[in-house]
């Protein structure tokens, strides 16, 4: 039996049909073993559901995906899906409703499920899933063979719920069309259906409480957005007869869902279900005009008694007719914050930002009162979180802004480490820091997140007593500390051979059989390798055969979604299979590179919160000196390839513009000048290689651990500031323009 079926689906025929074989070679290209391709063609219609379900009929795999002839899947996708499936035994794990914050990396979340995560109501592609095959029979599921390729949703939703686990992976691990443009594209008379049928399927599956959160999100996602495509391109005439589809489902929806949407929507669906086309397009150039920020950063807001109410078109016309509690704000009242600084003060965590609510801006020292704590995520535990409200600019400005617009909606929060004690005694355990925000007499609950770019989303760890470090990191849902008593510490490293040996110390309670585990991320590759034991000194060593961290790698880099020029390895303890620990890096001679071969190297390096992680590919070239020279900021570092040529090439991630500027290379060194004209934003740095061969490449450059402690390092040129900084773990971060100031 094989381990995965891949089934292929190829849409049209003669010269329409699709051509599959770059998907095909992507396949190939896997790095999971035993992978089956089932290819199936679709015939001309509303849909590939037919094609589908005989390939999952024909399927042989433990686990189920299914691809579409003009989809890539980077190499490692299969591969981390199925190693996730196996460690949690969920029954589906999908990698397509959600991409990381590039500032801030997420590990997948393992056997998790909708009712903990709603935001998984927004996955309704089949793109980017494995399914376990003995799940999709058990349940018959089956594709809808004729209503459209927004039928996906009909399965994909009920599933999530049927589900006992599903695996979260937030890598992009389909290349392709966008999986969610297909319904988005939709005719409304087809929308409307499948979004219907997928409600009762979801009512069926789970109950009407969990089809009212899917009403709930549909009526402000997908519906949302044809209704405002229906606007813009139909005007008032395309908005009646959308009207008319859309009440035959709203006729089918609890009225309390829709009093619990959002102001906007609750107006527009209202103006819908009243005929009112006149109205709605007015409603719906303001939401345009204003945009989404400016909705909640002006304060559109009027107090009536005790309650607040949305100020938008027709509250309080008596011509519009249009009920006053439809206004309420309710959900829109929560918490909007950025965090800008973390550092440690001995054994205290003071951490800076701006947090306001909703509508609600901050406006005198006393209009806003904040309050904090640290909690257990295993026992509840609870510690102290001193708070203070701080002046600072208003919350849609950047910080390092000259402005009259300024509140107080800054604050300050310091943590003692030394009370996530248990009893006294560190134990190994998670906590986050728990927000409550109170501003005339409107109070929300949120937990500490959000982090900027730069040094606030990497804070260090710091070893608060002998032996106990705690280590604060940024995840998907905020802020955790994880405290690291000593189990297992990486502190030395030489390269003999073929092998990189790794040195350390653990625990005495540590038992022998433990073992180091090394994975590749995303998590589609994993070594085991045993740890060699000096308990008189309370020391290991671990042998990590090079090749096994290099094999291939040419290959997966020539891969639609490969490595760009280097992959990373994290460190863990492993026990009888089961992780117990990760694995940090400890002491000023634990970090080193060395060259492998031509163009190819294996570098022990740290994350910000002092992990260990091995890199492993190209030679990249490090950023280990920053100086302003001539007013100018120039970067240099170490860089053994013999290019014929290079350009610092500096990429806004926001808007995709580069600007490039000149850089030289000798073979051993780099060096370049951030040009004084950089428009005002955030840049990723590259180098643009040429070679002697007329061949070109590019170069993500890193930065050095050691430099990593001294930034961010700032200046003027020109009068306008500049900054170096580097989000977690090593990506150099280039700001021009106000957020540069400190």
């Amino acid at each position: 039996m094989a381990v995965l079926s891949a089934v292929v689906c190829v849409a049209g025929t003669g010269d329409r049909r699709e051509d599959p074989r770059a998907c095909l070679r992507s396949i190939a290209a896997q790095t999971l073993a035993g992978v089956e391709t089932v290819v199936v063609e679709a015939a001309d219609g509303p849909g590939p559901g037919a094609a589908r379900n005989a390939g999952a009929a024909r399927a042989t795999g433990e686990f189920l995906a299914f691809v579409d002839a003009a989809d890539r899947l980077p190499p490692y996708a299969l591969g981390a899906m199925v190693n996730g499936l196996r460690a949690s035994g969920a029954d589906l794990a999908t990698a397509a409703h959600c991409a990381a914050a590039p500032s801030v990396p997420r590990a997948p979340v393992l056997g998790t499920h909708i009712s903990e995560r709603p935001e998984l109501l927004g996955d309704h592609s089949a793109a980017g899933k494995v399914w376990r095959r003995a799940f999709w029979e058990s349940q018959r599921l089956a594709f809808p063979e004729h209503d459209g390729r927004a039928a996906e949703m009909r399965l994909v939703v009920p599933a999530h719920y049927a589900a006992t686990a599903v695996d979260v992976h937030t890598g992009r691990f389909v290349l392709g069309p966008d999986p969610a443009a297909a319904a988005d594209q939709a005719p409304p008379e087809e929308l409307f259906a499948v979004v219907r049928a997928t409600a009762g399927a979801v009512a069926e599956e789970a109950g009407p409480a969990d089809r009212g959160d899917w009403d709930a999100h549909a009526l402000t996602g997908v519906l949302a957005r044809a209704l405002r495509r229906a606007a813009d391109e139909g005007g008032g005439a395309g908005l009646g007869a959308f009207a008319e589809v859309a009440n035959s489902y709203l006729d089918t929806v609890d009225p309390r869902v829709l009093r619990r949407l959002p102001v906007l929507d609750r107006l527009a669906w209202y103006l819908v279900r009243r005929h009112m086309p006149d109205e709605l397009q007015r409603l719906l150039a303001f939401a345009r005009e204003a945009g989404p920020e400016g909705l909640r950063a002006h304060a559109y807001a009027v107090r009536h008694g005790t309650r607040w109410y949305a100020d938008y078109p027709f509250h309080d016309d008596p011509l519009a007719e249009v009920p006053q509690a439809l206004y309420r704000l309710d959900s829109e009242l929560d918490i909007s914050q950025r965090a800008e600084e973390a550092r440690w003060d001995g054994p205290r965590l003071a951490v800076r930002g701006r947090l306001r609510l909703g509508f609600l801006p901050p406006d005198g020292r006393l209009r806003q009162y904040l309050r904090a704590r640290a909690v257990n995520r295993g026992t509840g535990a609870k510690a102290r979180v001193r708070a203070w409200a701080r002046p600072a600019n208003a919350f849609d400005l950047p910080r390092g802004t000259v402005t009259p617009r300024r509140d107080w909606g800054g604050y300050e929060l310091r943590l003692d480490a030394r009370d996530l004690k248990a009893n006294g005694t560190w134990r190994p355990g998670e906590w986050h820091v728990d927000l409550w925000a109170v501003n005339r007499g409107v109070s929300r609950r949120a937990r500490l997140a959000a982090p900027g770019p730069g040094a606030a989303c990497r804070p260090w760890a710091a070893e608060v007593e002998p032996g106990v470090w705690v280590r604060p990191e940024w995840r998907g849902d905020g802020l955790v500390l994880v405290v690291d008593p000593l189990r297992a510490r990486i502190d030395g490293h030489r390269f003999d051979g073929g092998g990189l040996e790794l040195t350390g110390r653990a625990a005495a309670e540590v038992p022998d059989r433990a073992r180091l585990r090394i994975t590749r991320r995303p998590g589609d590759a994993v070594l085991d390798v045993p740890m060699e034991r000096d308990r008189t000194q309370g020391r290991f060593a671990a042998r990590v055969p090079l090749d096994a961290l290099t094999e291939g790698f040419d290959e997966r880099r020539a891969a639609p979604g490969g490595p760009d020029c280097s992959e990373l390895w994290d460190c863990a303890l492993v026990l009888d299979g089961r992780v117990e620990a990760r694995v940090a890096l400890e002491g000023d001679k634990a970090e080193g590179a060395e060259q492998t071969g031509p163009d190819r190297a294996v570098a022990v390096e740290h994350d910000g919160p002092g992990w260990a992680v091995l890199r492993a590919g190209l030679t990249a070239p490090v950023v280990a000196g920053a100086e302003w020279r001539e007013g100018r900021l120039r970067l240099s570092g170490p860089f053994p390839v013999p290019a014929a040529a290079a350009e610092l090439v500096l990429t806004d991630p926001e808007t995709g513009a580069a600007t490039r500027a000149p850089a030289t290379v000798d073979g051993a060194h780099f060096s370049a000048v951030v040009p004084a004209d950089l428009p005002d934003g955030r840049y990723r740095a590259v180098l643009d290689l040429s070679f002697a061969d007329a061949s070109r490449q590019r170069r993500p450059l890193v930065v050095e651990g050691a430099l990593l402690e001294d930034l961010p390092f700032a200046g003027t040129t020109g009068g306008r500031p500049f900054s170096l900084d580097a989000d977690s773990p090593r990506d150099p971060l280039i700001i021009a323009g106000p957020e540069a100031m400190p």
